[in-house]
This record gives structure tokens, C-alpha cells and sequence, in this order.
């Protein structure tokens, strides 16, 4: 059953990232543009990804909120985001309303280097994420 939904914030923002990950193209109304309050996006150093953090209370995170995801993709996605993410419940706002969904968090504090913003990762760092740290098998730790 296709049910699950998740915030993403980072590198599988970008459609050719998604499409290799989990095999299709989410269509647009399968996303919506969404924000985590009391979060921000974080450059991960020595790699070219994010990570999501607790923030304060003038932090927000945007991202897009992907609906009708497999259990099955879902497992994709967790071995993608390899050992040092797992998923946990998050509230984001979508469409004007608190959605309940879930968002890859660090499973413990990665050192950071400033914020991460999709198109300056996009325009500057995205060949070296997929020449680099993309692996199916979970994306190159900061620290290898």
C-alpha cells in the first residue's frame, strides 16, 4: 500500500536524486511545498548533503512533503540515507494546516559547516554528490 508520507529537505528534493533512489518520478500531486518550524538545514562537512536540526524558535526548514510512498520505498530511502539518519516524526506546515509525517534525522550531532540551501547544492556541489557520497547502499559518511 502506497500511504506513507515524508518531509524531505535535501538532496532527494532533486527529481534525478528521487528517480534513481526509488526507481520512479514522484508526480507534483504527490508533493506539497512545506516548512518544520524549530528546525534548520545544515551543510554536513566533508560531504555534499544536509542534515535537518533542532533550531529556535525563528528556525524554519522548508522542504516538500511526498505522499503515496510505499513501505517498500520507504525501506529504499532508509538504506539510501545509510547509518547515520533514521526517520522520525516531525509536524510540518503544508498548505496552510499541521501535517503529521515523518523527516531522516541524525541519529547523533554531525559536524556542520553554515546553511544548506537546494539550489546553491544544486547550481554547485550536486556532480560531486553523485560522483562522491551517492550510493544505494547509503550515501558516503562524513566521516569516511
Amino acid at each position: 500500500m502506497s500511504d506513507h508520507s515524508l518531509f524531505i529537505y535535501g538532496t532527494l528534493q532533486d527529481a534525478e536524486v528521487m528517480q534513481a533512489v526509488i526507481g520512479r518520478t514522484i508526480p507534483l500531486t504527490a508533493q506539497q511545498e512545506g516548512i518544520a518550524p524549530f528546525f534548520k538545514i545544515m551543510k554536513v562537512k566533508h560531504v555534499q548533503y544536509p542534515c535537518l536540526v533542532e533550531g529556535d524558535d525563528s528556525d524554519v526548514a522548508d522542504g516538500v512533503v511526498v505522499s503515496g510512498l510505499s513501505a517498500e520505498e520507504l525501506q529504499i530511502l532508509d538504506r539510501f540515507e545509510g547509518e547515520n539518519y533514521h526517520r522520525v516524526a516531525i509536524d510540518v506546515i503544508a498548505k496552510c494546516r499541521l501535517v503529521q509525517t515523518q523527516a531522516y534525522m541524525p541519529r547523533q550531532a554531525l559536524e556542520t559547516d553554515g546553511p544548506w540551501q537546494l539550489a546553491e547544492w544544486q547550481a554547485h556541489s550536486r556532480a560531486q554528490f553523485l560522483s562522491q557520497d551517492f550510493n544505494l547502499a547509503g550515501v558516503r559518511p562524513p566521516n569516511a
